[in-house]
């Protein structure tokens, strides 16, 4: 007898000028595309987080998987919807999910700051048995997320998709078909700027929100010069005192008013992005580097690095090329960390280089380094263990292990 929970996230591929015509319009296909991506991967991340549930991504038939496993947290499938309209699309996918669950809920990837508390709230509403169907419904008229024991064909039948009646219709269904209903407090979605800007406002306040794939992307966007709201931060700062200065960084203080309104001075420092660069050659080896670290007095493992606020790529082809005298055939963002965010403003992104090859280096004064190249499997183990003594470096290493067996398998002849 199926147990449980399983949650369907109804989506389909973040590609340019398939999703977010709205935004679109307003931002451009590509920027609308990525918030898509980081829309989704939030809300698998939410989905995925509810105890004892079961995540699927519904996708159409001829979407681009490729795309969407590049969000996929592991474990979550991948299934192909079946019917024509939301009218066929939605029974057929929850009956998918209760084939293997008790109870099922759909969610799409428009409120990547949908709580994970209203999933939880949408199932024991239907587990304990107080209601057959429970919706959150958005802002717009739409919904959010439903959750059921059975797939109810009936509750979806004559429903103007895509428009403000969505919600009161569903509500009707559910009274004429004599389900009890059980109404969530209402959400939104993300379609057009004006929602956007709630939505940067309410990831810059709220702690008890998820979204964090989504406040990368607005924060490297608005860096890139995008024209995107950064919402108000919940601490105020009244006078900011930069204390020293040197070409690397600066300590800066400010006397601030806290979420709670103590009045305190907050010391840290101000450093210019950073690129950790994974290189791997096209026998599989990845490059690391022993290098003096004066604050510690050690030599210790490392990837190249470098500062800069330039394009990340441009950043890690010059340090790969001057630290080892590496050229890259194909660089790739892989992340980005805040190394000691409660220090710094450090901002760090990991770049993997495959396909390096050598040259000579070109060392700058204060850099004390070698080179050295060790199996990709042997680099994992190390990053693992600590032997690669630069956190960042470490974690550089571990981000970009996926990408790494993924090219490496790539290379191997297939018979």
């Amino acid at each position: 007898m199926p147990s449980g929970r399983a949650i369907g996230i109804v989506t389909k591929a973040p590609v340019a000028g398939n999703v977010k015509t709205r935004l679109a319009g307003q931002l451009g296909a590509a920027t609308a595309a990525d918030l898509y991506m980081a829309f989704l991967r939030d809300a698998l991340v939410t989905a995925a987080a509810v105890p004892n549930a079961t995540v699927a991504i519904f996708h159409p038939p001829n979407d681009d998987t490729a795309v969407l496993e590049r969000v996929r947290p592991p474990g979550v499938q991948l299934r192909a919807e079946t019917g024509t309209g939301y009218t066929e699309i939605l029974p057929n996918a929850l009956r998918s999910l209760l084939d293997g669950a008790e109870v099922a809920a759909l969610a799409g990837a428009d409120s990547p700051s949908l709580p994970g508390s209203l999933i939880v709230d949408a199932f024991d509403a239907v587990e304990s048995g107080a209601a057959d169907v429970a919706i959150c419904p958005a802002t717009d008229g739409g919904y959010c997320l439903l959750a059921t024991n059975s797939d109810y064909p009936s509750l979806f039948e004559s429903v103007d998709w895509s428009t403000a009646r969505v919600f009161d219709q569903m509500r009707s269904n559910a009274q004429a078909a004599g389900l009890r209903l059980h109404a969530l407090p209402p959400w939104y979605d993300i379609d057009d700027v004006a929602e956007l800007e709630q939505l940067a406002s309410d990831l810059a306040a709220d702690v008890t929100l998820g979204g964090a794939a989504t406040r990368r992307l607005l924060r490297r966007l608005r860096d890139g010069g995008t024209d995107l709201p950064g919402g108000t931060a919940p601490w105020t700062v009244h006078t900011r005192t930069q204390v020293f200065e040197s070409p690397w960084r600066s300590l800066v203080s400010d006397r601030l008013t806290t979420h709670q309104g103590a009045e305190i001075d907050y010391a840290y420092l101000e450093t210019e992005c950073a690129v950790w660069v994974v290189p791997v050659t096209d026998d599989g080896r990845i490059v690391l580097v022993r290098q003096y670290r004066h604050p510690i007095g050690e030599i210790i493992l490392e990837v190249p690095a470098g500062g800069g606020d330039d394009d990340p790529l441009d950043v890690a082809a010059r340090e790969l090329r001057e630290e080892t005298g590496g050229v890259a055939k194909e660089l790739t963002e892989i992340a980005s960390y805040y190394p000691a965010s409660a220090h710094t403003t450090h901002i760090g992104h990991v770049v993997l280089a495959l396909g390096v090859e050598f040259g000579a280096r070109e060392l700058e004064a204060t850099e004390l380094l070698e080179p050295l190249t060790v199996p990709c499997e042997l680099a994992f183990d190390m990053a693992r263990r600590g032997e690669i003594g630069d956190s960042q470096s470490a974690l550089a290493i571990l981000a970009a292990e996926p990408a790494i067996r993924a090219a490496l398998r790539e290379d191997v002849p297939q018979e």
